[in-house]
């Protein structure tokens, strides 16, 4: 009976190196909100809060908790691993396009000196975040943790250098920066995905109907969780409150370890 060899080194030091990353990731956060606020002050921050809070929002309710019933299938049955990528692409695509045809509704419709006009950032960027959480699903199992970590903090050192590049051109094109941020964190995933070797291959079995057994508790968690950000500070815009930018800023540090918890409990 062949004995099982011991991990390497480098192989049992993987997970802390993983986890120390999307610590970093979660650092990015709170630094992109330190930036904003440091460069355009406390008001610009309630602005950006409430654009980054409708565009968590709208990814994760067009995700409906399918990133949690992916990763659960994939390690569930390796068959269907092309199968559920195929459906993780056309899922994206069709967001993309119901998010287009909301957002090109709403530029036709809406004066663009409204507060609504916001958004269509949020929209544009919702179907590269989905594709994005979607890949981060599927490829923690052909990648393992360290590249798993990489794609989950893609959205928010993209975030931060996009911020970055605000801060010294002077400029607050917060949707912008949500829209670069999105696109380059899907392209991210795809492109390490591919890296791993997960391709298209195979025979594409139906999905099997636990996909969206798995997914359900996960969607109204996370869904409430989003939306409750989102709508706190639509309330208090709204309302003309002077504190939106203080409860955003108040906000990041809450959700911050909540993020970080959500990105290790995969591995």
């Amino acid at each position: 009976m062949p004995v099982p060899s011991a991990p390497s080194p480098a192989g049992r030091w993987q997970p802390v190196a993983s986890v120390g990353l999307q610590a970093a990731g979660a650092a990015a956060a709170l630094l992109s909100t330190w930036l904003v606020t440091r460069s355009f002050g406390v008001e610009a921050q309630g602005r950006f809060g409430l654009l980054k809070g409708w565009s968590d929002a709208l990814a994760t309710v067009l995700m409906v908790g399918l990133p949690q019933a992916l990763l659960h299938l994939s390690y569930q049955d390796e068959a269907a691993s092309a199968g559920l990528l195929r459906f993780a692409w056309r899922f994206s695509l069709g967001c993309a396009l119901a998010a287009l045809a909301l957002a090109a509704l709403l530029a036709w419709a809406i004066d663009p000196q409204t507060p609504a006009v916001w958004l269509l950032a949020p929209l544009l960027a919702a179907p590269a975040y989905v594709l994005h959480g979607l890949l981060r699903a599927l490829i923690l199992r052909p990648g393992g943790p360290w590249i798993y970590a990489v794609v989950s903090v893609l959205p928010a050192l993209s975030l931060l250098a996009g911020l970055a590049v605000l801060a010294l051109l002077g400029r607050p094109d917060w949707g912008a920066a949500l829209v670069g941020s999105a696109l380059l964190s899907a392209l991210g995933a795809v492109l390490l995905l591919s890296h791993t070797g997960q391709g298209w291959r195979g025979v594409a079995a139906p999905l099997p109907p636990a996909l969206w057994h798995t997914n359900r508790h996960a969607f109204v968690q996370n869904a409430a969780a989003a939306l409750q950000v989102a709508l706190l500070l639509t309330v208090l815009q709204a309302a003309g409150a002077t504190a939106v930018g203080e409860v955003s800023l108040a906000l990041v540090f809450l959700q911050v370890f909540a993020a970080l918890a959500g990105f290790v409990a995969p591995l």
